[in-house]
């Protein structure tokens, strides 16, 4: 399957990146500035994930997107590295809509610490900011739900 990864040179990002090369994905790894060790069935670019046309060049003919965007809890404080992440995955999600694609999961470490309260229906599982127009919305009781196993 042809995926790509945003944020492919962080913490996160990478691991996702090395678990779908060696499943056999066809990768394209997006990095704000990174360089990546080249390896088979990847692609490594250099782009700003905060341009939602260059996000639709790259991501089209991909049958999924997955971003572990992270501007860097080094170099921003936890309000502004908040406000750069809302800002990059609202370009994130209009280049993805504009190139078609149907399948994006946002990951990260920032949004374990607000969980989504149990009785609010949502898709959601947890989100640093889960407003406006990409916030999960309340479930149909009629379609069926994947659910994770508990432990």
């Amino acid at each position: 399957m042809p995926i790509v990864v945003f944020g492919a040179s962080g913490n996160i990002g990478s691991n996702i990146r090395k678990e779908a090369l060696s499943r056999g994905h066809r990768v394209t790894a997006v990095t704000h500035s990174a360089d990546l060790e080249p390896a088979e069935h990847l692609t490594a670019l250099k782009a700003d994930i905060a341009d939602p046309e260059e996000v639709a060049r790259i991501v089209v003919d991909h049958d999924a997107v997955i971003s572990a965007y992270s501007p860097g809890l080094r170099r921003h404080s936890a309000e502004d590295a908040a406000v750069l992440i809302e800002k990059a995955h609202a370009s994130l999600f209009e280049g993805v809509k504009r190139a078609g694609v149907r399948r994006i999961l946002i990951v990260g470490g920032l949004g374990a610490f607000r969980q989504v309260p149990a009785s609010t229906s949502s898709t959601a599982i947890s989100t640093p900011r889960t407003t406006g127009p990409h916030a999960a919305q309340p479930r149909n009781p009629a379609q069926p739900q994947a659910r994770r196993a508990r432990p």
